[in-house]
């Protein structure tokens, strides 16, 4: 961003939506991290304060209400364009992204809202899901990926990890987790957990699961184990950034959809694939709302206010800001799961039609490192050639400032 390499001596020179940022940065970080003087700060803001309303005040309060009302979009629109360059440049991240995908961004959101939509059912909030215990979660499970892969490797692999190399979370105390914690380096505070940990320099991993005693246990363990096995079948190494997350959604939809063949209660899995669903959605909120602003700095080339009337508050945009502020990766972070989604829906689609496709997205899963994103497009059949194309460049350039009515 244009502000963040700024000097103590220019503090005077700033402007308020710089300003506006040092104080969110101040508020996360304490003023004894930040290399700014923080009384400075508000003594400047106070003066623009009073240059706009002919009135001396050192009240922080007002004076941060008012610094939000006159620096929002600016800063947002500052942020949004900081995080889409991170997103497309930062090498580390994600490093084969082009405009393809930037550009298909807005009919990617389209497929996941229209797919909430298809597969939402509030009559079935009330159903009880039938119990499972896990030696029956292993073997549907088991029997899952021997249709998967009919060689049997994939269940070999799922042997050996299911007695070896899965932590059941829901058995462990809070002292165990603690331990674990320590062990694997990683936090486990946000309560239950179903994760894969992998030590790529000691080329093994773990897989975390919380059992529910339910059938969709064989959903979200399937989701997890491809994890592993994708990681082994690549010799540990990552996949590409924006794939991680498509073989293991694509195999979890086809464990509902083999539970389906296998006679169990439709209703049942409409509801876990809902919950799914509303999980992954929750996940992707804050990711949501920057795409919607960049929908709004393409069409607009600004990003238009938003006030709430209900709450009275600019409530979306000041939480995208603090989002962005603490978080500049946060597209990097939830892409993956908004693209794999996207492919994975596609894919399960058109296996209904072509056979061969089972056996091509086992390949592509045994073989993620080396795959291109657009070989994945191809293989579900969800290129579209009359997708609109946006200049990137329109996100370089600096935003048009809005005219405001005082």
């Amino acid at each position: 961003m244009f502000f963040v390499g700024c000097y103590m001596e220019n503090i005077d020179e700033m402007a308020l939506d710089e300003l506006y940022y040092i104080v969110l940065l101040c508020n996360k970080y304490g003023e004894k991290e930040t290399p700014y003087d923080m009384d400075m700060v508000w003594n400047n803001i106070s003066k623009y304060y009073y240059l706009e309303n002919n009135v001396n005040i050192d009240d922080k309060t007002i004076l941060y209400e008012w610094l939000k009302n006159r620096a929002r979009y600016p800063l947002l629109d500052s942020l949004v364009l900081e995080v889409l360059n991170k997103f497309i440049n930062e090498e580390n991240e994600i490093n084969k992204v082009d405009s393809f995908f930037i550009s298909n961004i807005l009919e990617m959101r389209k497929i996941i809202i229209d797919y909430g939509k298809k597969i939402s059912d509030n009559s079935s909030n009330d159903i009880k899901l039938s119990k499972m215990d896990r030696n029956e979660v292993i073997g549907i499970v088991s029997d899952i990926f021997s249709e998967i892969d009919p060689t049997f490797e994939w269940l070999e692999i799922y042997k050996k990890v299911a007695n070896e190399h899965i932590i059941y979370m829901d058995s462990l105390n809070y002292q165990q987790r603690m331990i674990l914690e320590k062990l694997l380096g990683i936090d486990l505070s946000m309560g239950d957990n179903n994760l894969g940990v992998f030590l790529n320099d000691k080329k093994c991993g773990y897989v975390l699961l919380t059992y529910t005693g339910t059938i969709s246990d064989v959903a979200t363990t399937v989701h997890e184990i491809t994890h592993y096995i994708s990681r082994y079948k690549n010799d540990w190494r990552e996949e590409e950034p924006i794939l991680r997350e498509f073989s293991a959604i694509f195999f979890e939809l086809y464990a509902l959809n083999y539970l389906k063949r296998m006679g169990y209660d439709e209703k049942e899995l409409k509801m876990i694939n809902q919950d799914r669903f509303s999980n992954m959605t929750r996940l992707l909120d804050d990711a949501l709302i920057i795409i919607d602003y960049l929908i709004m700095l393409i069409e607009h080339g600004e990003i238009k206010e938003e006030y709430d009337l209900v709450l009275d508050k600019y409530t979306r945009a000041d939480e995208c800001i603090n989002d962005l502020v603490f978080n500049p990766y946060l597209l990097n972070d939830y892409y993956p799961y908004l693209i794999g989604n996207y492919l994975a829906m596609h894919g399960i689609e058109k296996t209904k039609d072509d056979k061969y496709l089972l056996s091509m997205i086992k390949y592509v899963t045994d073989n993620i490192s080396k795959m291109e994103v657009e070989d994945i497009f191809d293989i579900v059949g969800c290129g579209n050639p009359n997708f609109i194309k946006y200049d990137t460049n329109l996100f370089k350039e600096e935003p048009k400032k809005r005219k405001r009515i005082k």
